[in-house]
């Protein structure tokens, strides 16, 4: 009966063998044999239609469902969920109408809204990891909610995995397109689900891989390294423990990247090396795309730029095949700088172009992709203008060979300039929307992955520029934020206030605490006024300022009266 209960179908008088091999293709399913499962599936159903059996071809519907989904075979998912849902509606009409129409049917009235209680469930658990998969956000989030309201009495195993796996879906859709911050309350949710499992039911031991491999991916992918090692180490010792070979290299895979994300070369390549064969096996082709894209990373660090080419060859092929633009266009972008390493800018250039035409051709694309996607093509024309400059890349020295006001020093100037109008804009909105992150945990990772490397572009960007002004008005600007106070008067910066203790308000605001004075405003989580550093000139960067707007709708600074820097 341990395999009844696996599979989780209506019991009754039922045929044991037909039990069996409906658990045994759960079994294979949850294995991630699911061409096998499939198979066996299939051919159950001519004895399932010859019997009439309701029941059992509901949960033929909802396995093959599965498999689609879990497999990526969308059109045939949402099949499959259509068909589960015309049956459930025929035996709801069925029960709603004359007790007469239920004497032809082999099942009883109770047995009918047992295949109710349970298939219903299964419905919304299909339509909501259907949409998720598409990026319908939305109407993901609805079926959950829809899922959350199904009792589905008497399975507790059963309705954990189905709800704690949709929301695992709905997050690891929303990181599929960027959106990690909206993803952290449906991850909370899960884990607090995964932390209350105490047996080793297959349908717990199934939520618990996936859950900790999928918040273990999340977490490497947002920095939060410490916290993602014991999930995916946990995932895959009960992986191992069921012998779940997929899922043992899945784990291997989010350690390598987490390996690469901290600079361990070897334990990197050595962990994805391992990863790959099960992987491969199993046909997961943006699995097999992740592997190459990072083994790809790591010959980059050791300079191997043929294997690097050659693994995102691999790579980029796969997601292609998949239908990943985002994906795509990461890679596009990160293979434009092997040839800025050889000098060869057109090419860097053309990269660039055609991660801008996937990322056009996407409809859920961000202004922050964008941004990004400006500031490398800045670093090209960066790059361009220093060989011009007689920038020697390969030398031990950074030096110069061009003569100022040479022609080539001129043309380099231009690049520059052009260069700096892609970076600075940039990096003015992504480091404008880290002020607007109320968690100071999120914020920090948002700096370190985003923010800090953009603006440590800006400063390198009007040094090669050699633009002393433009680099006074950055400092001044990045060393406003987090140094006024909200309630002065005069609207001008505190002096001294960084000396101040801290201590963090509610709605993001910090404030300053001492015993000699009431507690002010030190600080606003958000943008400041204007700076003006020149009685006689414009606010700072107000040119840059405002192509952040044009370009990807950021206000940079508040409308109130601009700051002067002097007495």
């Amino acid at each position: 009966m341990a395999q009844c209960r696996d599979a989780g179908i209506v019991r009754g008088s039922y045929d044991e063998p037909m039990l069996a091999d409906l658990a045994r293709a759960r079994q294979m399913a949850f294995a991630s044999h699911e061409v096998e499962a499939h198979a066996l599936l299939m051919s159950l159903v001519p004895a399932i239609e010859k019997a009439d059996r309701d029941d059992w071809m509901a949960e033929v519907f909802a396995q093959v469902g599965e498999i689609y989904l879990v497999r990526s075979a969308h059109d045939q998912a949402a099949e499959c969920t259509r068909e589960l849902a015309h049956q459930l509606d025929q035996i709801t009409a069925a029960l709603a109408g004359d007790p007469a129409e239920l004497d032809g049917q082999t099942l009883s009235e109770s047995q009918l809204r047992a295949i109710l209680d349970q298939y219903v469930a299964w419905a919304r658990f299909l339509e909501s990891g259907l949409a998720a998969a598409r990026g319908d956000h939305e109407a993901a989030k609805a079926a959950l909610d829809a899922l959350v309201a199904e009792p589905l009495p008497g399975r507790p195993a059963e309705r954990r995995y189905l709800v704690a796996t949709a929301r695992a879906r709905c997050a690891a859709a929303l990181c599929e397109d960027d959106r990690y911050a909206a993803a952290i309350p449906f991850w909370e949710q899960v884990m607090e689900e995964v932390e209350r499992l105490d047996g080793d039911d297959l349908w717990d031991d199934r939520l618990l891989v996936t859950a900790g491999l999928g918040y273990g991916s999340f977490c490497v992918e947002t920095g939060r390294l410490a916290e993602a090692e014991p999930w995916l180490r946990r995932a895959g010792a009960r992986a191992e423990a069921r012998d779940w070979s997929l899922d043992i290299s899945r784990a291997k895979l989010e350690r390598g990247i987490a390996r690469w994300r901290v600079g361990d070369l070897i334990s990197a390549e050595h962990l994805l090396h391992e990863s790959y064969p099960a992987i491969a096996e199993h046909a997961r082709a943006h699995d097999v795309s992740r592997v190459w894209y990072h083994r790809g990373l790591v010959r980059l660090a050791v300079g191997d730029l043929p294997a690097v080419e050659e693994s995102w060859d691999h790579a980029e092929r796969h997601w292609r095949e998949i239908d990943k633009p985002l994906h795509v266009h990461r890679l596009l972008l990160q293979r434009s700088w092997i040839p800025i390493f050889r000098s060869e800018f057109a090419e860097a250039v053309e990269y660039v172009a055609r991660a801008r035409d996937v990322l056009e051709e996407w409809p859920r694309s961000t202004w922050v992709q964008y941004a990004r996607l400006d500031f490398q093509l800045g670093m090209v024309w960066r790059a361009d203008a220093l060989a011009d400059l007689g920038f020697d890349t390969k030398g031990e020295l950074a030096v110069y060979s061009s003569r100022p006001g040479s022609r080539t020093h001129q043309r380099a100037m231009r690049k520059l300039e052009q260069a700096a109008d892609l970076i600075i804009p940039a990096a003015l909105a992504v480091d404008a929307e880290r002020h607007a992150i109320t968690d100071p945990g999120a914020r920090a990772r948002w700096a370190t992955s985003i923010s800090a490397p953009m603006y440590a572009g800006a400063f390198a960007i009007a040094h090669s520029w050699e633009n002393t002004g433009l680099i006074a008005e950055l400092i001044e600007h990045h060393s406003v934020r987090g140094a006024f106070d909200a309630a002065d008067t005069d609207g001008g910066p505190v002096p001294g206030a960084t000396d101040l203790p801290v201590a963090v308000l509610p709605e993001g605001q910090v404030s300053t605490l001492t015993r000699d004075r009431p507690a002010v405003s030190l600080t606003r989580i958000g943008p400041a006024p204007e700076l003006q550093m020149d009685p006689g000139g414009q606010p700072i960067l107000r040119g840059y300022r405002d192509l952040a707007m044009t370009r990807y709708g950021r206000t940079i600074t508040t409308d109130e009266p601009a700051w002067r820097t002097w007495p």
